[in-house]
Protein backbone atom coordinates (compact mmCIF):
# COMPACT_ATOMS: atom_id res chain seq x y z
CA UNK A 1 0.00 0.00 0.00
CA UNK A 2 1.45 3.39 -1.23
CA UNK A 3 0.49 6.92 -0.60
CA UNK A 4 -0.14 6.52 -4.70
CA UNK A 5 -3.17 4.01 -3.89
CA UNK A 6 -4.51 6.37 -1.76
CA UNK A 7 -4.29 9.81 -3.33
CA UNK A 8 -5.70 7.97 -6.47
CA UNK A 9 -8.77 6.34 -4.34
CA UNK A 10 -9.30 9.37 -2.60
CA UNK A 11 -9.23 11.49 -5.25
CA UNK A 12 -6.53 14.08 -4.18
CA UNK A 13 -2.81 14.66 -4.62
CA UNK A 14 0.61 12.57 -3.20
CA UNK A 15 1.14 15.35 -1.48
CA UNK A 16 -1.93 16.48 0.27
CA UNK A 17 -1.88 12.73 1.68
CA UNK A 18 1.45 12.55 2.81
CA UNK A 19 0.68 15.81 4.59
CA UNK A 20 -2.58 14.08 6.22
CA UNK A 21 -1.06 11.23 7.35
CA UNK A 22 2.30 12.18 8.60
CA UNK A 23 0.11 15.05 10.99
CA UNK A 24 0.98 18.51 9.32
CA UNK A 25 -2.49 18.50 7.98
CA UNK A 26 -3.75 21.60 10.29
CA UNK A 27 -0.26 23.21 10.10
CA UNK A 28 -0.36 23.47 5.91
CA UNK A 29 -4.27 24.74 6.31
CA UNK A 30 -5.89 21.66 4.74
CA UNK A 31 -9.37 21.18 5.33
CA UNK A 32 -10.85 19.26 7.74
CA UNK A 33 -13.22 17.47 5.33
CA UNK A 34 -10.20 16.49 3.12
CA UNK A 35 -8.56 14.98 5.94
CA UNK A 36 -11.58 13.17 6.69
CA UNK A 37 -11.52 11.57 3.14
CA UNK A 38 -7.92 10.89 3.48
CA UNK A 39 -8.01 8.98 6.73
CA UNK A 40 -11.17 7.19 6.04
CA UNK A 41 -10.18 6.01 2.48
CA UNK A 42 -6.46 5.21 4.03
CA UNK A 43 -8.42 2.76 6.41
CA UNK A 44 -10.28 1.51 4.28
CA UNK A 45 -7.31 -0.01 2.06
CA UNK A 46 -5.52 -1.57 5.35
CA UNK A 47 -3.31 1.78 5.32
CA UNK A 48 -1.34 1.63 9.07
CA UNK A 49 1.53 4.29 9.74
CA UNK A 50 3.29 3.22 12.59
CA UNK A 51 4.16 5.60 15.74
CA UNK A 52 6.89 7.86 15.61
CA UNK A 53 8.25 6.83 19.12
CA UNK A 54 8.01 2.83 17.97
CA UNK A 55 10.26 3.63 15.14
CA UNK A 56 13.46 4.53 17.02
CA UNK A 57 17.04 3.53 15.36
CA UNK A 58 19.91 3.83 17.17
CA UNK A 59 18.33 7.01 19.54
CA UNK A 60 17.13 8.63 16.35
CA UNK A 61 13.62 8.86 14.73
CA UNK A 62 12.94 7.50 11.20
CA UNK A 63 12.60 11.29 10.09
CA UNK A 64 14.25 12.95 7.37
CA UNK A 65 14.22 16.59 7.72
CA UNK A 66 13.84 18.78 4.78
CA UNK A 67 15.10 22.25 5.38
CA UNK A 68 13.81 24.91 3.16
CA UNK A 69 13.95 28.46 3.32
CA UNK A 70 10.58 29.71 2.55
CA UNK A 71 12.07 31.95 -0.64
CA UNK A 72 12.56 28.15 -2.43
CA UNK A 73 9.16 28.23 -2.91
CA UNK A 74 6.67 25.28 -3.26
CA UNK A 75 8.58 23.43 -6.14
CA UNK A 76 11.39 21.79 -4.18
CA UNK A 77 8.59 20.68 -0.96
CA UNK A 78 6.07 19.60 -3.70
CA UNK A 79 9.12 17.09 -5.34
CA UNK A 80 9.92 15.51 -1.88
CA UNK A 81 6.47 14.79 -0.88
CA UNK A 82 5.81 13.67 -4.52
CA UNK A 83 8.87 11.25 -3.75
CA UNK A 84 7.93 10.29 -0.19
CA UNK A 85 6.70 6.44 -0.82
CA UNK A 86 10.49 6.21 -1.34
CA UNK A 87 10.96 6.96 2.40
CA UNK A 88 7.72 5.23 3.57
CA UNK A 89 8.60 2.12 1.66
CA UNK A 90 11.85 2.22 4.04
CA UNK A 91 10.40 2.64 7.14
CA UNK A 92 11.20 6.43 6.55
CA UNK A 93 8.93 9.98 6.57
CA UNK A 94 9.97 13.15 5.19
CA UNK A 95 10.11 16.35 7.42
CA UNK A 96 9.78 19.58 5.88
CA UNK A 97 10.76 22.32 7.94
CA UNK A 98 10.18 25.83 6.33
CA UNK A 99 12.00 28.94 7.51
CA UNK A 100 11.83 32.57 6.78
CA UNK A 101 14.89 35.10 6.67
CA UNK A 102 13.61 36.78 10.16
CA UNK A 103 13.29 33.58 11.96
CA UNK A 104 16.55 32.40 14.19
CA UNK A 105 17.64 29.12 12.39
CA UNK A 106 19.77 28.21 16.05
CA UNK A 107 16.68 27.93 17.63
CA UNK A 108 14.91 26.29 14.61
CA UNK A 109 17.43 23.71 14.67
CA UNK A 110 17.63 23.09 18.15
CA UNK A 111 14.14 22.27 18.16
CA UNK A 112 14.49 20.22 14.91
CA UNK A 113 17.35 18.39 16.53
CA UNK A 114 15.77 17.69 19.89
CA UNK A 115 13.52 15.05 17.94
CA UNK A 116 16.33 13.28 16.60
CA UNK A 117 15.90 13.49 13.31
CA UNK A 118 17.60 10.21 11.33
CA UNK A 119 19.23 13.07 8.32
CA UNK A 120 19.09 16.02 6.88
CA UNK A 121 18.97 17.42 3.17
CA UNK A 122 19.39 21.29 2.70
CA UNK A 123 19.48 23.51 -0.41
CA UNK A 124 22.32 25.60 -1.24
CA UNK A 125 19.94 29.17 -0.32
CA UNK A 126 20.48 28.95 2.99
CA UNK A 127 23.56 30.90 3.01
CA UNK A 128 25.33 31.63 6.26
CA UNK A 129 22.42 29.48 7.89
CA UNK A 130 23.94 26.11 6.45
CA UNK A 131 27.40 26.57 8.76
CA UNK A 132 25.10 26.71 11.85
CA UNK A 133 23.44 23.25 10.20
CA UNK A 134 27.33 21.25 9.86
CA UNK A 135 27.63 22.34 13.12
CA UNK A 136 24.53 20.69 14.65
CA UNK A 137 25.34 17.76 11.92
CA UNK A 138 29.05 17.52 13.38
CA UNK A 139 27.88 17.37 17.12
CA UNK A 140 24.92 15.06 17.10
CA UNK A 141 26.40 12.80 13.73
CA UNK A 142 23.38 13.77 11.33
CA UNK A 143 24.10 13.03 8.05
CA UNK A 144 23.61 15.64 5.59
CA UNK A 145 22.90 16.04 1.74
CA UNK A 146 23.22 19.36 -0.14
CA UNK A 147 20.52 20.02 -2.68
CA UNK A 148 21.31 22.09 -5.57
CA UNK A 149 25.67 23.11 -4.42
CA UNK A 150 28.43 21.04 -3.71
CA UNK A 151 30.21 21.14 -0.38
CA UNK A 152 32.93 19.15 0.56
CA UNK A 153 31.63 18.99 4.37
CA UNK A 154 28.64 17.46 3.65
CA UNK A 155 28.32 13.46 2.85
CA UNK A 156 26.63 13.67 -0.43
CA UNK A 157 25.38 16.04 -2.53
CA UNK A 158 22.76 16.59 -5.94
CA UNK A 159 23.03 18.88 -8.03
CA UNK A 160 21.38 20.27 -11.46
CA UNK A 161 23.75 20.59 -14.27
CA UNK A 162 22.68 24.03 -15.21
CA UNK A 163 25.77 24.29 -17.86
CA UNK A 164 23.35 21.70 -19.22
CA UNK A 165 20.67 23.66 -20.32
CA UNK A 166 21.75 26.61 -20.75
CA UNK A 167 24.15 25.14 -23.19
CA UNK A 168 20.85 24.14 -24.86
CA UNK A 169 19.70 27.73 -24.93
CA UNK A 170 22.36 28.99 -26.22
CA UNK A 171 22.55 27.01 -29.20
CA UNK A 172 19.00 27.59 -30.01
CA UNK A 173 19.65 31.21 -29.61
CA UNK A 174 23.05 30.74 -32.23
CA UNK A 175 20.59 28.19 -34.64
CA UNK A 176 17.50 30.45 -34.70
CA UNK A 177 19.63 33.74 -35.72
CA UNK A 178 19.79 35.86 -32.87
CA UNK A 179 23.14 37.78 -32.22
CA UNK A 180 22.51 39.90 -29.12
CA UNK A 181 21.33 39.05 -25.86
CA UNK A 182 20.47 40.54 -22.28
CA UNK A 183 20.69 38.92 -18.63
CA UNK A 184 18.38 39.54 -15.58
CA UNK A 185 19.30 38.59 -12.49
CA UNK A 186 19.48 38.87 -8.50
CA UNK A 187 22.15 40.63 -7.28
CA UNK A 188 25.50 38.06 -8.46
CA UNK A 189 26.11 37.99 -4.71
CA UNK A 190 23.54 35.45 -4.93
CA UNK A 191 25.49 32.01 -5.74
CA UNK A 192 23.02 30.63 -8.37
CA UNK A 193 22.29 33.71 -10.08
CA UNK A 194 26.36 34.55 -10.61
CA UNK A 195 26.85 30.95 -11.84
CA UNK A 196 24.37 31.15 -14.43
CA UNK A 197 25.13 34.60 -15.97
CA UNK A 198 29.09 33.05 -15.96
CA UNK A 199 27.47 30.12 -18.22
CA UNK A 200 26.10 32.46 -20.30
CA UNK A 201 28.95 34.70 -20.68
CA UNK A 202 31.24 32.02 -21.58
CA UNK A 203 28.82 30.14 -24.30
CA UNK A 204 27.65 33.46 -25.32
CA UNK A 205 31.29 33.77 -26.16
CA UNK A 206 31.85 30.26 -27.65
CA UNK A 207 29.17 30.56 -29.85
CA UNK A 208 29.82 34.44 -31.09
CA UNK A 209 26.85 36.06 -29.33
CA UNK A 210 27.10 39.39 -27.93
CA UNK A 211 26.18 40.29 -24.25
CA UNK A 212 27.34 42.96 -23.03
CA UNK A 213 27.08 44.98 -19.48
CA UNK A 214 24.42 47.16 -20.79
CA UNK A 215 22.04 44.89 -21.86
CA UNK A 216 22.35 42.99 -18.03
CA UNK A 217 20.64 43.49 -15.08
CA UNK A 218 21.38 42.32 -11.98
CA UNK A 219 19.58 43.39 -8.51
CA UNK A 220 17.37 42.66 -5.90
CA UNK A 221 14.03 42.84 -7.05
CA UNK A 222 11.96 41.18 -4.08
CA UNK A 223 11.09 44.64 -2.72
CA UNK A 224 10.49 47.21 -5.85
CA UNK A 225 10.25 46.92 -9.51
CA UNK A 226 11.41 50.24 -10.21
CA UNK A 227 15.06 49.70 -11.21
CA UNK A 228 14.17 46.54 -13.77
CA UNK A 229 11.42 49.00 -15.27
CA UNK A 230 14.41 51.95 -15.91
CA UNK A 231 16.25 49.10 -17.18
CA UNK A 232 13.45 48.07 -19.56
CA UNK A 233 12.82 51.83 -20.60
CA UNK A 234 16.72 52.21 -21.44
CA UNK A 235 15.75 49.87 -24.71
CA UNK A 236 14.16 53.03 -26.14
CA UNK A 237 16.86 54.94 -26.35
CA UNK A 238 19.73 52.12 -27.50
CA UNK A 239 21.20 52.25 -30.41
CA UNK A 240 20.41 48.46 -30.80
CA UNK A 241 18.44 45.75 -28.40
CA UNK A 242 19.19 42.87 -27.45
CA UNK A 243 16.32 39.97 -29.03
CA UNK A 244 16.54 37.39 -26.08
CA UNK A 245 16.62 38.12 -22.60
CA UNK A 246 17.48 35.33 -20.52
CA UNK A 247 16.70 35.80 -17.04
CA UNK A 248 17.85 33.61 -13.65
CA UNK A 249 14.90 32.26 -12.71
CA UNK A 250 11.14 31.18 -14.07
CA UNK A 251 9.90 34.49 -11.22
CA UNK A 252 12.17 36.98 -12.85
CA UNK A 253 11.19 36.02 -16.13
CA UNK A 254 7.68 35.91 -15.43
CA UNK A 255 8.06 39.73 -13.54
CA UNK A 256 10.27 41.08 -16.83
CA UNK A 257 7.91 40.10 -19.54
CA UNK A 258 4.96 42.14 -17.17
CA UNK A 259 7.17 45.19 -17.38
CA UNK A 260 7.70 44.84 -20.72
CA UNK A 261 4.10 44.12 -22.01
CA UNK A 262 3.75 47.41 -19.70
CA UNK A 263 6.27 49.51 -21.64
CA UNK A 264 4.57 48.57 -24.98
CA UNK A 265 6.98 45.43 -26.19
CA UNK A 266 5.84 42.47 -28.14
CA UNK A 267 6.87 39.35 -26.51
CA UNK A 268 7.98 37.38 -28.34
CA UNK A 269 7.69 39.54 -31.84
CA UNK A 270 9.61 42.21 -30.74
CA UNK A 271 12.00 40.20 -28.12
CA UNK A 272 12.06 36.77 -26.53
CA UNK A 273 12.01 35.60 -22.87
CA UNK A 274 14.07 33.01 -21.50
CA UNK A 275 13.59 31.81 -17.51
CA UNK A 276 15.00 29.28 -15.38
CA UNK A 277 13.91 26.51 -13.31
CA UNK A 278 10.67 25.23 -15.09
CA UNK A 279 7.85 25.96 -12.81
CA UNK A 280 4.46 24.67 -12.68
CA UNK A 281 2.94 27.86 -13.06
CA UNK A 282 5.13 28.56 -16.60
CA UNK A 283 2.43 26.59 -18.40
CA UNK A 284 -0.24 29.95 -17.88
CA UNK A 285 1.79 32.43 -18.57
CA UNK A 286 0.84 34.25 -22.10
CA UNK A 287 3.00 33.51 -24.00
CA UNK A 288 4.10 30.59 -22.30
CA UNK A 289 7.21 31.21 -20.95
CA UNK A 290 10.60 29.64 -21.84
CA UNK A 291 12.69 28.29 -19.84
CA UNK A 292 15.62 25.92 -18.59
CA UNK A 293 13.81 22.76 -16.81
CA UNK A 294 15.22 21.36 -13.64
CA UNK A 295 14.30 18.22 -12.87
CA UNK A 296 12.76 18.25 -9.59
CA UNK A 297 10.98 15.03 -9.19
CA UNK A 298 14.43 13.13 -10.13
CA UNK A 299 16.40 15.53 -7.74
CA UNK A 300 14.16 14.50 -4.55
CA UNK A 301 14.29 10.74 -5.87
CA UNK A 302 17.61 10.15 -6.15
CA UNK A 303 18.26 12.42 -2.59
CA UNK A 304 15.73 10.20 -0.69
CA UNK A 305 17.05 6.86 -2.36
CA UNK A 306 20.58 7.80 -1.62
CA UNK A 307 20.36 9.06 1.76
CA UNK A 308 18.53 5.63 2.99
CA UNK A 309 21.19 3.45 1.08
CA UNK A 310 23.99 6.03 3.60
CA UNK A 311 21.88 5.00 6.39
CA UNK A 312 21.80 1.62 5.83
CA UNK A 313 25.90 1.58 5.68
CA UNK A 314 26.35 0.96 1.85
CA UNK A 315 28.84 3.66 0.33
CA UNK A 316 27.35 6.43 -1.89
CA UNK A 317 28.32 8.76 -4.23
CA UNK A 318 29.66 12.19 -3.48
CA UNK A 319 28.39 13.83 -6.30
CA UNK A 320 25.17 13.28 -8.63
CA UNK A 321 24.55 15.50 -11.31
CA UNK A 322 21.06 15.72 -13.10
CA UNK A 323 20.61 17.56 -16.75
CA UNK A 324 18.94 20.76 -17.05
CA UNK A 325 16.29 20.96 -20.09
CA UNK A 326 15.51 23.60 -22.31
CA UNK A 327 12.21 24.09 -23.00
CA UNK A 328 11.37 26.06 -26.34
CA UNK A 329 7.83 27.81 -25.90
CA UNK A 330 6.01 30.64 -26.84
CA UNK A 331 7.53 33.08 -25.38
CA UNK A 332 10.97 32.51 -28.08
CA UNK A 333 11.04 33.01 -31.84
CA UNK A 334 13.66 32.87 -34.43
CA UNK A 335 15.36 35.83 -35.04
CA UNK A 336 14.14 38.46 -38.33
Amino acid sequence: MTLKDIAKASGFSVSTVSTILSGKAETFGIKPETVDIVKRTAGELGYCRNDLAARVKSGKSNVLSLILPAEVGSHLYKAFLEAADIGINNGYYIHPVVFRRQDNFKVLIENVVSQRPAAFFAVNDLKDNFETLLEYSKKYKIPVAEIGDTSTKVDFCVISNEKKGIEEAVSWIRDNGHKMIGYVSEDLECKYAKRRYKYYQNLCAKYHISITPENCFHDNTDLSIDRLQNFVKSFRSASEMPSVIACSSDYLAMKLMMILLEAGYSIPYEISIIGFDGLEVTAYTVPKLATIEQQWGELAKYSITTMINLLNGEKVKFKHEIATIFKSNESVIPFS
